[in-house]
């Protein structure tokens, strides 16, 4: 499964399961929610310009579309016969429709989007029973109704996503790849489950960090910085400062440290987890004491093609290696030896699997 931004180049099928979903409503007993060509063609090409249109595929096969935006949606301003969980920001789902084939691909999108922002809003037709239920399943609650723009009326829901706990979930179900990974994990459970302010900087004895394993589409080479604190080429990452969305600060750190554009998480679990030590030092004319990162890693693709840019403040050079080149160009013995290495290791697991179900399509 892979989620992506859609562009014109699916519009016919984007009409299509939209078609499909439409026939489904009525012979569901919801003729009216999406009747008279609803989304428009105006609403599909709007969505897909700014970049609001996202497509589920399974075996590069399109099988879900649906707008997702995060910010404001001036349709929940008013809430009648109940409240919104709260008035954080939030992200909407609009427009979802699946394809005949397209089983469970609906649950999967508004999971995805759920995971995105953490705080997801949606609506749908009283009517539309299905989709009622898939929002039960998925743990949406109910939060009252709302008017639409033509001021037809919708049931309204919302979910908030406990980021910390799937993190605990995911550790608690991860395979170490040795003695540092299994010790390391089970400290990190710990600090998760009882300091409150592990995610924050202001935690100066610990927080947490994310780091990225870099490697490119052609899967050859790894992306290293040479950073400036630790005067050597190193992983690529940051302080997770209150975010408990790690593999979104991962990305987010990536693109800032790099000036890269196109990359991708590979999987939105856990590569690795360490625990890391850093000596006091001197950051923005400001004496750091040391501390420690509790951290994981998560496994990104970028385009080795695209252009590096350097960040003055956190690097001074940018560089694709090769992949065992990558654990040779750092002058950090511990970390070539305890976490490159091991890395690697992880990663040619990574690649075995990805060939082997290559070779089975």
């Amino acid at each position: 499964m892979e989620i992506r931004k859609l562009t014109l180049d699916y519009f016919n099928r984007i009409e299509e399961i939209y078609a499909n979903a439409r026939e489904f409503m009525r012979q569901s007993g919801n003729p009216n929610q999406w009747k008279d060509r609803f989304p428009t063609v105006e609403m599909t090409l709007k969505d897909i310009e700014n970049g609001n249109l996202y497509g589920l595929f399974e075996d590069e096969e399109l099988e879900c579309v649906f707008a997702y935006i995060y910010g404001h949606d001036p349709t929940y301003d008013y809430i009648y016969d109940g409240n919104w969980l709260d008035e954080e920001p939030y992200g909407v789902v609009h427009r979802i429709a699946s394809s005949a084939s397209g089983k469970g691909a609906g649950r999967k999108s508004i999971e995805w989007a759920l995971k995105q922002c953490g705080n997801l809003r949606i609506d749908t037709h009283e009517a539309n029973r299905p989709m009622q239920g898939v929002l039960h399943k998925i743990g949406f609650e109910y939060c009252g109704k709302i008017l639409t723009h033509d001021g037809t009326e919708r049931v309204a829901f919302q979910k908030k996503y406990d980021y910390r706990r799937d993190l605990i979930d995911q550790l608690k179900n991860f395979t170490p790849y040795n003695e540092q990974e299994e010790n390391d994990r089970r400290t990190t459970i710990s600090l998760l489950e009882n300091v409150d302010d592990i995610y924050e900087r202001t935690n100066d004895v610990a927080h947490m960090t994310v780091s990225a394993w870099i490697v490119n589409r052609q899967r050859d080479r790894i992306l290293m910085a040479y950073h400036n604190i630790y005067d050597s080429f190193s992983w690529l990452g940051g302080h997770a400062d209150g975010d408990e969305n790690l593999l979104r600060v991962a990305l987010k750190e990536v693109r800032e440290e790099s000036g890269l554009t196109h990359v991708r998480a590979l999987s939105d679990k856990i590569f690795s987890v360490e625990i890391l030590t850093v000596d006091g030092h001197e950051k923005k004319g400001r004496y750091v004491s040391s501390h420690l990162h509790v951290n994981v890693t998560y496994l990104i693709e970028a385009d080795s093609d695209e252009d590096l840019t350097v960040k003055p403040d956190e690097n001074k050079a940018l560089r694709w290696f090769g992949i065992e080149e990558a654990i040779a160009s750092s002058n950090e013995k511990w970390f070539r030896e305890r976490i490159y290495s091991k890395l690697n290791a992880r990663l040619y697991e990574y690649l075995r699997e990805e060939q082997h179900e290559k070779d089975n399509e």
